[in-house]
């Protein structure tokens, strides 16, 4: 077994112990991160990311990301085995790197052939997929980092903005649940969501105002139970837009073929306008 062979293979057994420890350390925290429906920032300001101190596994796992993504192209294809899964996308003129573990979310950019820290995220950060499109319409190739689905299906998206400098930036305040951009609609960002049998599902159509990314209108369906009838529920929907910076619910009635077409036809997921 070669050199470089012998510490890949002792980078990941010592990996492995680390997540382990890690995982019994996260294990016993309340996620930070709530996937709610109607987030979007009013400010024109990158928000701070809100998350608990990640110092501790920084300490553990940024070294390993270090000496790992110098195998990003073998990382790439055997994904599924490791604990640090690599993802090779690229964004206009850079090639960006994501490689995360469930806990921390690290991002890398290829700069004269060698792999280069940009950016880390976290707790509970993951990426199952990237894409790289234009959002805002301005020229310039955006970021989307979509996390492990739950099971409902909910990814929540991390975004990364580009800009006449050929960078990219990270923008908190961008991210959705689900966010897509609505091809046919200029200037128009989607986001579904869907909580379960009692829980909201919903889906929310966002507008660029500046630099912030707006609520423009919604629709919500909630199941709750009819307590003059044995198992059976009314289907609560409500109809929303922005009005004086706060969602107002403009409409509500039990009409679940109303929420089917809201926004989108299709319940939640996107389908034909």
């Amino acid at each position: 077994m070669n050199s470089c062979n012998s510490r890949l293979v002792l980078m990941l057994l010592l990996l492995t112990v680390v997540v382990f420890v890690s995982g019994m350390v996260s294990c016993s925290k309340t996620q930070s991160r709530q996937l709610q429906p109607g987030s979007a920032s009013l400010s024109a300001k990158s928000l701070p990311y809100t998350i608990e101190n990640i110092s501790s596994f920084d300490t553990f796992f940024r070294p390993m990301a270090d000496s790992l993504i110098k195998y990003s192209d073998s990382l790439h294809y055997l994904n599924s085995d490791l604990e640090f899964p690599a993802i090779i996308q690229t964004v206009g003129d850079i090639k960006t790197a994501l490689l995360t573990n469930d806990t921390i979310l690290y991002r890398y950019e290829l700069v004269n052939k060698t792999w280069k820290f940009k950016d880390s995220l976290g707790p509970y950060a993951s990426a199952s997929s990237a894409k790289s499109t234009d959002l805002n319409d301005d020229g310039f190739d955006d970021l989307l980092v979509f996390s492990h689905p739950n099971v409902n299906g909910l990814s929540f998206t991390e975004v990364f903005m580009g800009n006449s400098s050929g960078t990219l930036k990270y923008r908190p305040d961008y991210g959705h649940v689900n966010l897509f951009k609505v091809e046919n609609k200029r200037g128009i960002l989607g986001s579904w969501f869907w909580g379960g049998t009692y829980a909201p599902q919903g889906k929310e159509y966002y507008t660029w105002v500046g630099d912030s990314l707006q609520l423009l209108r919604g629709a919500e369906m909630v199941l709750v139970p009819d307590t003059n009838k044995e198992n059976t529920v009314n289907p609560v929907v409500s109809l929303y837009r922005l009005k004086n910076r706060k969602k107002f619910i403009y409409r509500q009635c039990l009409c679940p073929e109303v929420f089917d077409t809201a926004i989108w036809k299709g319940s939640p997921l996107p389908g034909e306008e």
